[in-house]
């Protein structure tokens, strides 16, 4: 159970994500065999996010280079590796960029595609995991304990969409397919203002293909996460354990405010241990990609 837990939490399922976000700033990530290695120039980024640089000092020049693992599994294996999850200070860094800023959000772009990807258009959506406890667990300080077992993490599905019928989007299994399209997306790609797009297309009919494309990406990082979460409550109601146990001795001996007080700290438990179950993405981000002539 234990080695099914630390593969359930493993962190390589959100690199591509996580990469494709720190290319936007200035940050490269290359693999080598199972490593990774993150690259950057100070002077060259094109914003320093909050917390990048642990001394609080951002330096004016020079180069970094951080070596490690997303996998919980290897950097337990070995300690000279460093552990890219929630946490550290480079993916916290990327994480709070990625949810402050306001760029990407949403945009349409013109570009190359082979000629196997033609006929389509393609959207990209990114979704992130969120948990909502309510005010009263943020406030109990629980969520942060709950969190270790079940960290945000950043999902991405590629849609092909058919705006001019009536096909439903069809999400792009393929792997060389999905490569094809991010390649295309970083090499060639030409924004589209709102007045091009309605110049080409039905704007009406291709926002109804959007919505139904990023319900049906919803569904399936739902169903990807399906297994995490249950990972998640299983490992959390275990650390709750003692707890509960301590919870359940004062109800068993005490009367009036106490009790009341332990009644309430055990509906506390059990309500973040909905709320895991409960988890949901939340939509971080889309592209639109059209063929370009």
């Amino acid at each position: 159970m234990h080695a099914e837990l630390l593969t359930a939490t493993d962190g390589e399922g959100d690199v591509k994500a996580l990469a494709a976000w720190a290319r936007v700033i200035g940050v490269s990530l290359s693999k080598h065999g199972e490593l990774y290695s993150w690259r950057w120039n100070w002077e060259r980024l094109r914003r320093v996010p909050p917390g990048l640089s642990p001394s609080g000092v951002v330096p004016e020049e020079g180069r970094a280079h951080k070596r490690g693992t997303f996998s919980r599994y290897k950097a337990l294996g070995n300690e000279a590796l460093e552990y890219f999850a929630p946490g550290h200070p480079l993916v916290d860094a990327l994480a709070r960029d990625a949810l402050q800023t306001t760029d990407g959000r949403a945009s349409v772009f013109a570009c190359r595609l082979d000629e196997a990807l033609r006929g389509g258009l393609y959207l990209h959506v990114v979704f992130r995991n969120e948990v909502d406890p309510g005010e009263e667990l943020r406030a109990a300080g629980l969520l942060h304990r709950a969190l270790t077992h079940l960290w945000m993490q950043v999902r991405s599905v590629w849609i092909r969409l058919h705006p001019t019928n009536a096909r439903a989007p069809e999400i792009v299994e393929r792997a060389t397919e999905q490569q094809q399209l991010e390649k295309a997306a970083e090499d060639s790609p030409v924004r589209i203002d709102r007045d091009d797009l309605a110049a080409h297309f039905d704007v009406q009919a291709l926002w109804k293909g959007v919505e139904a494309g990023v319900d049906a990406a919803r569904q399936r990082v739902t169903a990807e996460r399906a297994e995490e979460v249950a990972y998640a409550a299983a490992a959390i109601k275990e650390d709750f354990k003692q707890d509960f146990s301590y919870l359940e001795s004062v109800l068993a001996r005490s009367e009036g405010s106490e009790k009341q007080e332990a009644l309430g700290e055990i509906e506390t438990r059990n309500a973040l241990l909905r709320a895991v179950s409960q988890e949901r993405p939340v939509l971080e981000g889309l592209a639109l990609l059209i063929p370009a002539p």
